[in-house]
């Protein structure tokens, strides 16, 4: 899956006590490094975590597996991008969040660096989490009024990658799933076989979809 993502960076204000407004400046040698651990870390996140499956005998290959290739461009101009990203210099906690819809988003530089979020298996990569959006997939925690804050399926599930965890479930496959079957529907209305890849060989795309 190819993912075109255009990054920014924007200076920020310290907020530790004792250096509270510290300009914090992004200078040019930092940029690759932090695009670069980016790419790195969350391909690691996400890629071939399940398998795509099908029974059918028509697809020439019945089981597929998930690999990113995440293409940056730092700064200047660039249309054909998926994603803009503006990443804020901090020295402490920042609110990150995905714009699905206009397709942006804002990360901060301590992103790219685990953070403990609460689940009880560990530490959670706050830019893996937020390249979920990216995929398509909803949060599953709950807000600080104890409401769902948008997927309310799986609010219990703390070590999910799109809870306050770092573990990709099967359902957060789902749309892969949904993607390659749509693209043998022609294929498989002509031969009047059903080609359904679903998700390690079991979960459909319609159940899959979180």
């Amino acid at each position: 899956m190819t993912v075109k993502l255009q990054f920014f960076f924007a200076d920020g204000r310290g907020k530790q006590a004792g250096d509270v407004m510290r300009p914090l400046v992004w200078t040019t040698p930092e940029k690759q490094p932090f695009v670069d651990k980016f790419k790195q870390r969350v391909t690691a996140a996400w890629e071939r975590k399940h398998r795509l499956a099908t029974t059918s005998t028509l697809p020439t290959i019945t089981d597929v597996g998930v690999r990113f290739d995440l293409q940056t461009i730092i700064e200047g101009v660039d249309l054909e991008d998926h994603w803009e990203i503006t990443v804020t210099k901090v020295d402490g906690f920042e609110t990150s969040f995905v714009q699905c819809f206009f397709g942006n988003g804002s990360l901060d530089s301590l992103d790219i660096e685990p953070a403990a979020k609460g689940a009880p298996s560990g530490p959670q990569l706050p830019a893996a989490h937020e390249f979920g959006h990216m995929l398509g997939i909803r949060d599953e925690y709950l807000d600080k009024d104890g409401k769902p804050e948008d997927n309310p399926a799986h609010t219990g599930d703390l070590d999910s990658m799109m809870h306050t965890g770092s573990a990709v479930r099967a359902r957060h496959y789902g749309n892969f799933a949904h993607w390659i079957n749509e693209q043998f529907a022609t294929a498989a209305r002509l031969s009047g076989t059903d080609v359904e890849f679903k998700v390690n060989g079991t979960l459909s795309a319609k159940d899959a979809k979180p």
